[in-house]
This record gives structure tokens, C-alpha cells and sequence, in this order.
């Protein structure tokens, strides 16, 4: 049954069809597909929420447009859009949620959290004008004109009326030959808390370099609590508009200050809508305020939608373990320091052609397609079918919001599921809807759903970052590569700042014309040469899809033909050092770096012999044996050696013997750790001694939840550790067990 078109629903057609640039009619005889198999793509899906809500005064459901629900499902969901209240004149005003967490982060790391970009100018540069570029830009948009202050509950958010940035001169660094935009970029990451220590004024610096009399760099340093990477790009754009205008031939009128990067932006229709109280350049409509997602977020928690949205999030994760320990060469430290690297690479016109026609076979995006292949490198590497991954979403899904310079991106823990049975096109559409599932639920805040989840917050540890440790984000910027303006041509550069979030992350920087991807990885947890192996890896899973388009996700191994050819050698009983391969649970072969068991072809490579250990390649071609299989559980993600938790239990002195074991459900999401203790001598309070004892030698995920004092180890009838009567005896360790 096709659900009835909503009101307007017929001009809504009309907007999909300019939009996807075919036919009305096509449009409508093909309303049982979802906007993606049309060929729409992410950018797209903004377009068509943004004139829905400008020209048809419609709310589009951009959770229903980004997944695979029909057409005749979005038309009919459609409603009036909401009018948003003009933004408090009040002097101090809530922050956002967003930017409580980056004040925060920026507080706990030491770190300033800073986002550097620029526009490389070629030709002759007219400074006046591009002051008063910058003196326009600011004043429209009052994200550049806030100050933070910090209060006993928080941080605050103080528009200033007025405020002249100006341009900051920085002399170029030396190069020595090399590039001197990244010279540049580097020079100012690393002095940026410096150049915008001052509380007092807002974190934005422009910052003008000369390199030659026709050759500059403008430079944009912005805290990344004020923008996120889609604003950065709207005022780029904006700049680039306002310095063509200024400096074009004076009409019978003079000069005219051009409208930004495009008419709508500031005065279509619905401009003011949600805009700063202080009126923009020459009296036109002001920018947004970010008091758009403020009221949302407001609106959603007064009707109870924000915690029906985090109760059901929170079912929906529940059995999805919060921690992906991505196996590296490197010993974990201590603390995550939040220091990293970036890797960027290409694909190739090849690679490129095998991702499109995989995601035109599914009827997906790209993004989903290559979302889809990062899940499956880090699957087979951490021999995980289920697990969490943080994809970071643009909360931008009304019109006014894809014009507001303010951080809406959020990142939200996707579901990730590996069924080696099921077709490739089945888990590119899975991929695909578990995305759709994370942006109906992007306004719940990470930290809800964490406290929520089994393990998500107790499990937590200063060794990583809570719940998500593995991130994706496609960044479809909307800038193109190169403009001209005023008679300069216009480059645009991104520079990375050396902190992560997460211990792998892979973005998409841009699509067209040219594949430009970037993996930041946490240094102290991956080498940059397991970084590559990563990249080359995705290429693999990318043509994977392609060449096994119809075939079942097993034949997908992420593996590169160099490595292959390696591995082959390995298998090999007659090379040196030969007759070994690493298999997963199913009897897929594992990727160098990752693990599973090691078994024995030295019988032949069609006779295998397991071994019972577990082992991975490192980045040297060396086996490392990481202890036995049956001593060794996944507890919330953790791959954990039992023997490292006994043996510390042991080593107290009023320890006779003890065991560990996991118990509890086969989900490693719901396992948990039983130690089961005979004592040399009876204790007052056993759990009193031994619990903190334990916790002083181990991390907290190693500790277990369940303790038995027990007068002797239970033994099953075939010889084995009677669990279930140590699961009867066991209580938590909050609880005073009777003394021995």
C-alpha cells in the first residue's frame, strides 16, 4: 500500500525531480525506491531539504531521505515547517552542547582544539578589500563575535555588537624547498593557543601571509567550538563573494556589498529566521543563530522526544560491545594523549570505478559504500562481527541550518554487522540503513547513550576513548578545489592539527573530480606504517565489493595481492620458516596484523593442523603468539588473557590458588569476569582485601565483576572448573561474601 502525499507533497515531487535533474513523471512512476537508488547522493538530500523548507514551507524527514525508505514514505511524512523564534537578545546565552565538549576537551588535554584552513591567492591582492571582506563576514555571522565564558556550571556564550579581527601578519617560515602553505599551517597549529589566548576576544584569527608580491595565504584559525567543517566552507565561500564584489567595476551606484556566496543565503526566503539579533552589513538579514539547535534540542527535551529517542538508542546498542581493540605493534599506554597523525591518499580512477558501480548495484551512496569497506577492514583485523563505529553526523536538517557557521556535526555510534553469509549488496544496504538509524537519533548526546550501555561508561578507561575508538566522516565539502575572484585565483587548503579523537579514523576529504581520503590514526597506538596497510586495505575491500557483486561477504578479505602473495609464502611447509596461516573463527584467512588462530600446513597446504593459540603477523613479518585460545575471553570488546588476572590474584600472600573465567552470555557485550579464590587463611573481609588489591595491578575492564571465596575449586565430571556452581556462588563485589 503506497501512504497518501501529504499536503504539498506535489510540489515536493517537483523539488526531488530539479534536484535529481529528471523527469517529474519519472520521479513519481519510481516513488517505490528510495532517494539513493534515484542517484541521489548526501549533498543532494541537503539540497532538497533546504527548498522544501524554503520555497514549500515543508519539514522534510532527512533520517527517512538518507536511508532506503521509498519515496512515497518521505512525501508522506513531510509536514509544515516550524517557524523558528527569533534569537534572545539576552547579553549571556546557553552554549550548545557541542561546544561544552570541546571546552571541556580543550581543558582535560592541555591541547587547543583549533581548526586552520586557507585560501592560497595567486595575482594581485587588493588589501582593503579584503579587510573589509573580513570586517563584513564578521559582522553577519555572530559565531565569529562570541566569547566563551566559563561559569561554575559551564561555559556561557557572550555575543560582542561589534568586533574588527583585522588581518594578522605572519612572516613565511622557512621551507627549505618544501611546501610553504603546509609550512605555514604547521607554524600556526602549533602557535594557535597563543594567537588566541586572549578570553576576552573571540577565537577566530585571520591571518595573512605574503610568499611574493602575487602570491598569498589567508589563513582561518577557529576554535571548533564556534565551526564545524561545513561552516568553514560557507564562509569561504561567503569571503571569496564579498573580496569578487568589492573589488569589481563601481556601478552608476558605487560599490555594491554583494549577498555572499549566493542570493537565498541572506535574503530568500526565511533568511532572518532563527538570525542574530545584531542586524547585518548594510541593514541585510543576519546569518542564523545557533540558537536554531538550542531551541530544537529545547523543544525535543520538553515533550519527552529527546528521552524516548535515548531509550531506544539505547536498546538498539545493547548488545553491541562499547570497545574495538584494533591489534597494533605498538604497547598500549597508559593514557590516551590524543596525539596523532594523518595519512592522505587517493584512489585511483580504477579503484574510484569499482566503488560507484558496488554502490549502484546496492542502490547506496558512495559514502555508505565506503563506510562499509573501513567497518570490514577493522572487522577482519579485530575478528569481530558486531561492534560500534562513530560516524559523525551534520545536525543541519532544515534549511536555515545548512546556511549557520556553528559545530552541528555529532558523532554517533553506527551499527556494524558482519555476516560472512549474507550478499555483498545485503550488507552495503545494511550499512547503508544502520546510517539512516544513527541520524534519527543524532540529537541524543554521546555521553546518554554511553551511561546507558552495558559496560559504555564502567568499562571506560584512560587508555582509550570511551565507547567509540573507531570513527568514519565524509566531510563533501562545498568548496570547489579552485576558484577565480577579483582577479586572483583562489585555492583552498585544509591543514590537519596533529590531535585525533579516536584510534583510527577515516575521512573522506572529496569525491570529485579526484578521490581524496585522509586517515588519522592515534601515534602512540598505530604506526604510520600500519596506517598505510590500513588504506591499502580499503582499496582491496573496495574492489571486493565490485569483483564479488552477487557472492557472499566471505569472499571479501581486505586483503591486498602483495599481502596475499606474502601470506601464500608463509603457508608454504617448503619456504623457510613456512607452513603457518592465521584464520578467523570461520576458517577465513586473517590479514597480516590482525588476529585469529595460527594453524599448521605442514602437512601440505590442504592439511591443516590448529594449534589452539592465538597469533597475528606484525608489521615485521613476525608471528607473535598471543597466549592460548581457551584462555583468553572478549569482555565489552576487550580481548582479555585470563592467566595475567589469576596470576596477579595469586600473588597476594593470602591467596592459595584462584581462577578466572568468564561466564554469562555468549554476547561479549554481556560476559562478564568470575574469579573464584581459595584463601591460605581466613580473612574478615576477603573482597575488602583482594578487590583492591586486583585494581592496583590491572586496568579497570580487567576486574572482575563476580567473585566466589571458596574452600576449593569445584571440579566438573569430566575434570573441568564447575562454573555453574562458581556462578552460584559468586556475588559482587560491593557485596561482603562470608568469611574464610
Amino acid at each position: 500500500m503506497t501512504p497518501d502525499p501529504a499536503p504539498g507533497a506535489g510540489s515536493l515531487l517537483d523539488v526531488l525531480a530539479s534536484v535529481l535533474e529528471m523527469p517529474a513523471e519519472e520521479v513519481a512512476a519510481r516513488l517505490g525506491e528510495s532517494f539513493f537508488g534515484l542517484g541521489g547522493t548526501s549533498l543532494d538530500a541537503m539540497e532538497v531539504v533546504d527548498r522544501a523548507e524554503e520555497e514549500l514551507g515543508l519539514t522534510v524527514d532527512v533520517g527517512h531521505l538518507l536511508g532506503m525508505a521509498p519515496l512515497s514514505t518521505v512525501l508522506a511524512a513531510c509536514a509544515p515547517a516550524r517557524v523558528p523564534p527569533p534569537a534572545p537578545a539576552a547579553d549571556r546565552r546557553p552554549v550548545l552542547p557541542e561546544q561544552e565538549s570541546f571546552l571541556s576537551a580543550e581543558r582535560l588535554i592541555g591541547a587547543p582544539m583549533h581548526h586552520v584552513s586557507g585560501a592560497e591567492l595567486t595575482g594581485p591582492l587588493d588589501e582593503d578589500a579584503l579587510r573589509e571582506a573580513v570586517r563584513l563576514l564578521v559582522a553577519r555571522h555572530e559565531s565569529l563575535r562570541t566569547v566563551f565564558e566559563e561559569t561554575e556550571d559551564g561555559h556561557l556564550r557572550h555575543v560582542l555588537p561589534d568586533w574588527r579581527p583585522g588581518l594578522v601578519r605572519l612572516e613565511p617560515p622557512g621551507t627549505a624547498g618544501g611546501d610553504p602553505v603546509a609550512a605555514v599551517h604547521a607554524e600556526l597549529a602549533r602557535t594557535s593557543a597563543d594567537l588566541l589566548a586572549d578570553g576576552e576576544r573571540p577565537a577566530v584569527a585571520f591571518v595573512l601571509t605574503r610568499f611574493a608580491d602575487r602570491h598569498h595565504l589567508l589563513s582561518l584559525v577557529v576554535h571548533r567550538a564556534l565551526a564545524d567543517g561545513w561552516s568553514i566552507g560557507l564562509l569561504w565561500r561567503e569571503l571569496t563573494g564579498r573580496y569578487a564584489a568589492l573589488t569589481a567595476p563601481a556601478g552608476p551606484a558605487g560599490r555594491a556589498v554583494p549577498p555572499g556566496p549566493d542570493t537565498a543565503a541572506i535574503s530568500g526566503p526565511g533568511a532572518a529566521s532563527g538570525g542574530s539579533a545584531v542586524p547585518g552589513p548594510g541593514g541585510e538579514a543576519p546569518a542564523p543563530s545557533p540558537d536554531l539547535l538550542l531551541d530544537r534540542w529545547a523543544d525535543l527535551a520538553a515533550t519527552g522526544d529527546l528521552d524516548r529517542l535515548a531509550r531506544r538508542r539505547v536498546e538498539q546498542l545493547g548488545g553491541f560491545p562499547p570497545i574495538v581493540e584494533l591489534p597494533g605493534d605498538l604497547p598500549r599506554p597508559a593514557e590516551f594523549d590524543f596525539r596523532g597523525s594523518r595519512l592522505t591518499f587517493t584512489l585511483d580512477a580504477r579503484t574510484r570505478d569499482a566503488a560507484e558501480r558496488a554502490a549502484g548495484r546496492a542502490g547506496v551512496t558512495v559514502t555508505a559504500v565506503l563506510l562499509a569497506a573501513w567497518q570490514l577492514v577493522v572487522a577482519r583485523r579485530c575478528a569481530l562481527d558486531r561492534f560500534l563505529v562513530g560516524v559523525g553526523v551534520a545536525r543541519r536538517d532544515r534549511a536555515s541550518a545548512t546556511r549557520l557557521v556553528a559545530p552541528c556535526v555529532r558523532t554517533v555510534p553506527i551499527r556494524c554487522v558482519i555476516d560472512d553469509a549474507e550478499p555483498v549488496e545485503e550488507y552495503l544496504r545494511r550499512t547503508a540503513r544502520a546510517v539512516a538509524e544513527g541520524v534519527t537519533s543524532a540529537d541524543v548526546p554521546l555521553g546518554v547513550i554511553s551511561r546507558g550501555l552495558p559496560g559504555g561508561r564502567a568499562m571506560a578507561d584512560r587508555r582509550r576513548v570511551p565507547l567509540l575508538q573507531i570513527t568514519f566522516s565524509a566531510q563533501e565539502t562545498v568548496l570547489p578545489e579552485q576558484v577565480r575572484a577579483g582577479g586572483l585565483t583562489v585555492r583552498y587548503h585544509e591543514a590537519f592539527t596533529g590531535l585525533v579523537a579516536a584510534d583510527a579514523g577515516l575521512s573522506v576529504l572529496r569525491w570529485d573530480p579526484s578521490p581524496r581520503l585522509a586517515l588519522d590514526h592515534a601515534t602512540a597506538v598505530l604506526t604510520a606504517a600500519e596506517a598505510r596497510v590500513l588504506a591499502e586495505a580499503l582499496r582491496a575491500a573496495l574492489h571486493g565489493f565490485d569483483s564479488g557483486h552477487g557472492r557472499s561477504l566471505a569472499r571479501v578479505r581486505t586483503i591486498p595481492a602483495r599481502q596475499r602473495r606474502w601470506l601464500r609464502r608463509r603457508r608454504d611447509a617448503r619456504s623457510p620458516g613456512g607452513g603457518l596461516v592465521i584464520l578467523d573463527e570461520r576458517g577465513g584467512l586473517v590479514p597480516p596484523g590482525g588476529v585469529g588462530e595460527l594453524w599448521h600446513a605442514d602437512a601440505g597446504p590442504a592439511a591443516l593442523r590448529r594449534s589452539g593459540d592465538l597469533a597475528r603477523w606484525d608489521g615485521a613479518g613476525r608471528l607473535r603468539l598471543l597466549g592460548r585460545r581457551d584462555e583468553q575471553v572478549t569482555v565489552f570488546g576487550h580481548r582479555l588473557d585470563l592467566t595475567e588476572i589469576r596470576d596477579r590474584i595469586r600473588s597476594h600472600p593470602d591467596v592459595a590458588d584462584a581462577v578466572v573465567a568468564g561466564t554469562g552470555a555468549d554476547d561479549p557485550a554481556h560476559r562478564l569476569l568470575l574469579a573464584a579464590v581459595v584463601l591460605s587463611r581466613p580473612l574478615d573481609d576477603p573482597l575488602g582485601v583482594l578487590v583492591p588489591f586486583t585494581a592496583e595491578g590491572l586496568p579497570r575492564y580487567m576486574l572482575p565483576s563476580r567473585w566466589a571465596i571458596v574452600d576449593a575449586i569445584p571440579t566438573s565430571p569430566d575434570g573441568g572448573h564447575d562454573l555453574r556452581q562458581l556462578e552460584h556462588l559468586a556475588v559482587s563485589p560491593n557485596r561482603h561474601s562470608s568469611p574464610r
